[in-house]
């Protein structure tokens, strides 16, 4: 793991993942019940990771294009800038950015980073 550890963030007390973000935008998925980590990659833009919150809303609610998202957890992350990006955390994939422009709210789809 490289920086400090910052946040963290699970789906409820009996939650089996745990994902943590450092000062350096590192996250790491942990698989709790064997209490190892399953993946690990870097923020895009390298800032520290301000805020995780796991997506609880159904996935039909979401906004997501292509309708599902089988069974990986979805996270959303805010790290730098104005932005907060809908991750599955399990494939370290992006498939939303929410970006925060003066006073609009853009919302991008189909990223392959944030």
């Amino acid at each position: 793991m490289q920086g400090l550890l910052q946040r963290l963030a699970c789906d409820g007390p009996d939650s089996p993942w745990l994902l943590t973000g450092t000062s350096r935008g590192h996250l790491t998925l942990w698989d709790m019940r064997f209490q190892i980590p399953l993946t690990q990659w870097a923020h895009p833009l390298g800032q520290p990771v301000e805020a995780l919150a796991p997506a609880v809303a159904p996935v039909g609610h979401l906004g997501l294009r292509g309708g599902g998202r089988g069974s990986s957890p979805l996270v959303y992350i805010a790290a730098g800038g104005h932005e907060v990006g809908l991750w599955d955390v399990e494939e370290g994939k992006c498939h939303q950015v929410s970006c925060r422009l003066l006073s609009l709210q853009i919302i991008c789809f189909g990223l392959e980073t944030c």
